[in-house]
């Protein structure tokens, strides 16, 4: 309505000096719709099959370019420059040279994927007629190609992803010599490389045994459970780590309290401190780390009941506690573990006066975690790279 009220007063204004034929040509032009990107791209994914299959090659040309023109690279337009180019014995990898072409090469994965999902439950989208009619056409187009015998390897990668052969592992090749020193190699393990070192939080809970040496026998083997909290960047593992071991000593021991010696047979071990370990190999799914650990490490060892019939703790035995050690971690397809930690834990209790409790101990822990974030682990996964 407004740009109509527009149109008619600058009419009005320049009426005395323009002719009935000037004034029409104006009212097109001012009421001419803008062409957008989006309508470009919608219309050249459905004229382009129907130019192809007529063999109006030089129609095609011209369209690319204007497509082009208006939208600058995009997804589709890349697959098809790739494929007509693979076709025509011109392809270099120079046609990508500026353009984001490990993103193109997602992007169309990931599309593929979704569309594939939705058409499993049934579920129609907007625009499935015409991403249907061009995902036919580039795919039967790389099929066509793939019985070609002097294709280099990065062509073959194109045509084989394209024309969706070796789907269970799509990005196999990218790891293979033959592709070194490709742009498209390069830039896929840049960008991997990238996501794998991003900063990604970590959680897991676990349980297991500690199990005393030396002097330190005394007190037996324990069940424990804890939890840990931190991040992981690149190959480094960071964590808050907070254990609680129970059950009684299997054995008495002497505590002195207030200048009094008592037997006891109290256990209630605690641990809270910080670990840092470092992925030394992760292969497929497994993950083996070296870690290191320093703690404050304590048991409850003299306990009595007070007045109001509540237990109050009387004595505590506290160290200092390194502890070294081993982790496996075997991942599933969404980042979460399954995993067993050995550590040696260095520990010095002083009991004065008391039983002698010198001695270090092992402990075992099975643990089950996750590490995020989200955006992170899919795009790894996208890319078969979860191995980083």
């Amino acid at each position: 309505m407004k740009n109509s009220i527009c149109i008619s007063l600058i009419i009005c204004f320049l009426y005395p000096q323009l002719s009935f034929s000037q004034i029409a040509r104006f009212e097109n032009l001012l009421t001419k719709p803008t062409v957008n990107c989006r309508d470009v791209t919608a219309n050249s994914r459905i004229l382009i099959p129907g130019y192809y299959k007529n063999g109006n090659r030089d129609t095609i040309e011209g369209l690319m370019q204007y497509w082009e023109e208006k939208c600058g690279y995009t997804e589709s337009l890349m697959r098809l420059k790739i494929l007509l180019a693979i076709k025509a014995d011109t392809f270099n990898e120079n046609l990508y040279k500026n353009a984001r072409i490990t993103e193109y090469v997602l992007r169309y994965r990931q599309l593929r994927n979704w569309r594939e999902k939705l058409l499993e439950k049934k579920i129609s989208y907007d625009g499935y007629a015409q991403d249907t009619l061009f995902e036919f056409f580039t795919q039967n187009l790389a099929r066509k190609l793939s019985f070609r015998q002097d294709l280099t390897p990065v062509e073959q990668f194109y045509i084989e992803f394209y024309s969706h052969q070796n789907e269970k592992k799509q990005f196999d090749q990218l790891r293979e010599n033959s592709m070194k020193g490709s742009i498209l190699k390069r830039e896929f393990d840049s960008t991997a490389r990238v996501f794998a070192g991003k900063l990604k939080w970590h959680a897991a809970l676990f349980g297991g045994i500690w199990i005393p040496g030396g002097q330190l026998k005394t007190l037996g083997s324990h069940p424990l459970i804890g939890y840990q909290l931190g991040f992981q960047k690149s190959k480094f593992l960071i964590d808050l780590t907070m254990e609680i071991r129970f059950l009684k000593s299997a054995n008495p021991y002497l505590v002195k309290y207030k200048s009094t010696l008592y037997s006891s047979e109290e256990y209630t071990g605690f641990l809270i401190g910080m670990d840092l370990s470092y992925s030394v190999l992760r292969h497929n799914r497994n993950d083996i780390l070296l870690a290191c650990g320093i703690a404050a490490d304590g048991f409850d060892a003299l306990i009595f009941t007070n007045q109001n019939g509540k237990k109050e703790t009387a004595q505590s035995l506290y160290t200092f506690n390194l502890n070294p050690g081993i982790a496996w971690r075997l991942f599933n397809k969404n980042n979460d573990y399954i995993g067993l930690d050995l550590r040696y834990n260095i520990l010095n209790f002083k009991n004065i006066d008391g039983t002698d409790l010198s001695g270090n101990a092992f402990s075992l822990r099975l643990k089950f975690g996750g590490l995020g974030d989200k955006v992170t682990n899919e795009r790894l996964k996208l890319m078969e790279r979860q191995d980083l």
